[in-house]
């Protein structure tokens, strides 16, 4: 096959350009591909740790007064695993309380106690109540007072495979300046 000067020249500009091109474009590419892909990572295991949002299992309602809590169906508050009637939490102008029933213990920031008071609290956590793989804590939500439960042990947390994800795309890469 014969070609002519100016074919050569234009397929060895080609060639270079297309060098050019593949060497330039993937190293922001993969700057961007990992970036995106860290943060993906960073997402996941933030989902699947001990206090992240898969964790999540119960979010409960306080009316003032006493709310009995435990496995057992009669109890107002049902957990998932524990014993039958664990205690009782007290709503009581603005303020959570949390009691064992009579010869129980329970664990409120790693110490046994019959009683605690669990809102309002200083700092920046609020006290938790941990019975075996659940912890249960004071949660505003709105403006009404709840007890949120985190399980451990959650079944969506245990089964999670992941999540799916569209493969990165420079062509949606959004270029700005934060100004705070």
């Amino acid at each position: 096959m014969h070609m002519s000067g100016l074919t050569i020249r234009r397929l060895r500009i080609s060639t270079w350009f297309a060098v050019l091109v593949t060497v330039t474009i993937p190293a922001g590419a993969q700057d961007y591909d990992t970036e995106i892909n860290t943060w993906r990572a960073d997402r996941e295991a933030s989902l699947t740790a001990e206090d992240g949002w898969l964790t999540v299992a119960g979010l409960f309602f306080l009316t003032e007064g006493t709310s009995s809590f435990g496995t057992s169906p009669l109890n107002d508050i049902v957990l998932s695993s524990g014993p039958e009637t664990a205690g009782l939490f007290t709503l009581l102008d603005g303020s959570i309380s949390v009691q064992a029933i009579e010869g129980q213990a329970l664990s409120v920031d790693g110490q046994d106690v019959s009683s605690a008071t669990l809102w309002p609290f200083e700092g920046t956590e609020p006290p938790a109540v941990t019975i075996g793989p659940l912890t249960l804590f004071g949660h505003y939500s709105g403006d009404r007072l709840a007890i949120r439960m985190r399980d451990r042990d959650s079944e969506i947390r245990r089964d999670f495979t992941g999540l799916r994800w569209f493969p990165p795309d420079e062509s949606y890469r959004m270029r700005g300046i934060f100004i705070p």
